[in-house]
């Protein structure tokens, strides 16, 4: 957290935004810069990162320190707590998951599609005991020229930690936990657990978010990624990790 001047004018960092106080913005709390964050996403095989990518992942960068603000320095009820660890947690997952999409590109190891869809048609309809099947036929045309398929974040996952890509001492906890905030990052969509206790309620929490928070550090401050150079990530991967320790949170279950 940080400002562009060293004087505060206000108690907290983030009474230095309320419109009511008029801070000039010089004296205003801000996230690190998108030139800043461009600059730790440049090193190792980040050089040749997308520039929209690249973009998207520092402006997410920068929405997820407003967040770390908001949990450092606001009280909530329980329930708003929880949407901000899920807004917190959605956020980094996606961020992890274009990560793992420019390591497989980089490396050549993304999923082609080399024919069209099928084109299908009936050809048989008939019945078993007392169900009805129809049986098909079809054919599709092989492509002239390869198409990039659809890279779910299951399969990216699984093809970044069985290449080696990171260092990485133990792929199979990391594996348990990457796709634990994948399965988290499901969450955006309401209505696929309906039972009560699995409300986000009940799945996000301090715990949780401390987790994706180290994950997404520590991935992003990978020697692969240029470590030695970069001055942000190993400072918040650290910082992270400290949260962990200091709570004495085990994700051995998690």
């Amino acid at each position: 957290m940080h400002r562009f001047s060293n004087v505060h004018k206000t108690n907290t960092e983030i009474e230095s935004l309320l419109r009511s106080n008029d801070i000039p913005k010089k004296y205003r709390w801000y996230p690190f810069l998108v030139s800043e964050l461009e600059a730790d996403l440049s090193h190792g095989i980040f050089d040749r990162l997308n520039l929209t990518i690249k973009k998207n992942i520092a402006y997410s960068l920068q929405y997820l320190e407003y967040i770390d603000l908001q949990l450092s320095e606001l009280q909530f009820s329980d329930s708003l707590y929880c949407m901000l660890y899920k807004n917190y947690i959605i956020t980094a997952a996606a961020i992890v998951e274009s990560v793992f999409y420019h390591i497989l590109f980089y490396y050549k190891k993304l999923k082609y599609q080399l024919y069209g869809k099928p084109i299908l048609h009936d050809v048989k309809t008939y019945k078993e005991g007392e169900k009805t099947f129809v049986k098909v036929e079809g054919h599709k045309e092989k492509l002239n020229s390869p198409k990039e398929a659809v890279q779910d974040f299951h399969f990216l996952i699984i093809s970044v930690l069985e290449g080696n890509y990171l260092n990485i001492t133990d792929s199979k906890v990391a594996r348990s936990y990457i796709s634990y905030c994948k399965e988290l990052r499901k969450r955006v969509h309401l209505h696929l657990n309906q039972e009560a206790w699995t409300s986000d309620y009940h799945i996000f929490s301090h715990k949780e978010y401390a987790l994706v928070r180290y994950v997404l550090y520590r991935i992003l401050s990978d020697p692969l990624f240029g470590r030695e150079k970069q001055l942000i990530f190993p400072e918040l991967e650290q910082e992270s990790l400290n949260v962990i320790i200091k709570n004495r949170y085990n994700y051995n279950n998690g």
